[in-house]
């Protein structure tokens, strides 16, 4: 018989086995397992980093302590994002030990570390933290970092499909509404813009939103012939906020599709 242990470093876990027998006068059996304590890897406190929702420039970080969860000789060797693009990693000192609170559970405190998302780019902060550690036989421990940085500006739609078949010919424009979500007013800057699209940031007359016109060059080089993904990057700035950066994906699909 095997029991699966499936909670988390330093935690307790209760499993009751029931089965059946061939014995008349008792038909069923059971069993109680409790296992004390997973010793298995370290301990990290809290064992995941959730951010929830951030508003562009935001500045915000999570701390992470990591305990040797009983095992004396384990050590915090290095730290490091896997998705740098979305958040980074900062180590911090370790206070003496005189002046360490004691956890409850899970032993020494060997290691200090901020979660800090990249708050200037718009978009979900999922990735890990992936602690490299010696002293244990799971050298390599992860740390679930998740959240959403938002904006005060939001593009509609902010993926879009160019050229299109509308009707019996192919579309070869659209139009993305750019609105700020409390209604101020801003400007819309095109930061960078692909080879084979134009786009042309144009006013409404409605306070709060403009108009991204995104069209395919007829003489473009883009093959037409196999699906391609390129970004539009455009930046706003308003009297209320930070400035922005945003991404406009423009899938081009294959004519024969």
């Amino acid at each position: 018989m095997r029991v699966s242990v499936g909670v988390q470093p330093g935690a307790q876990q209760f499993v009751q086995i029931v089965f059946a027998t061939n014995d008349p006068a008792q038909p069923s059996g059971k069993i109680d397992v409790v296992v004390q304590r997973v010793k298995g890897a370290v301990f990290a406190s809290p064992n995941s980093v959730i951010f929830g929702a951030v508003r562009s420039g935001q500045r915000t970080a999570r701390i992470v302590e990591v305990y040797d969860n009983g095992i004396g000789d384990r050590r915090v060797n290095s730290v490091r994002s896997l998705n740098p693009d979305r958040f980074e990693i900062r180590s911090l000192s370790i206070p003496d030990l005189r002046e360490q609170k004691p956890h409850d559970f899970a032993g020494r405190l060997i290691g200090r570390f901020e979660v800090i998302p990249r708050v200037d780019r718009i978009g979900p902060l999922d990735g890990d933290v992936e602690l490299e550690c010696s002293g244990d036989q799971r050298s390599k421990v992860s740390i679930p970092v998740t959240g959403n940085i938002s904006s005060d500006v939001a593009c509609y739609p902010s993926t879009v499909v160019i050229p299109r078949f509308g009707g019996e010919q192919f579309v070869d424009f659209i139009d993305v509404l750019l609105v700020h979500r409390e209604g101020h007013p801003f400007q819309a800057f095109l930061e960078s813009v692909p080879v084979g699209l134009t786009a042309t940031i144009l006013p409404t007359e409605r306070v709060g939103q403009t108009v991204l016109h995104v069209r395919c060059e007829k003489n473009s080089t883009t093959p037409a012939d196999a699906i391609q993904r390129s970004v539009i990057r455009i930046r706003t700035t308003s009297m209320k906020g930070p400035a922005e950066d945003h991404d406009v994906i423009v899938v081009h699909p294959r004519r024969d599709s």
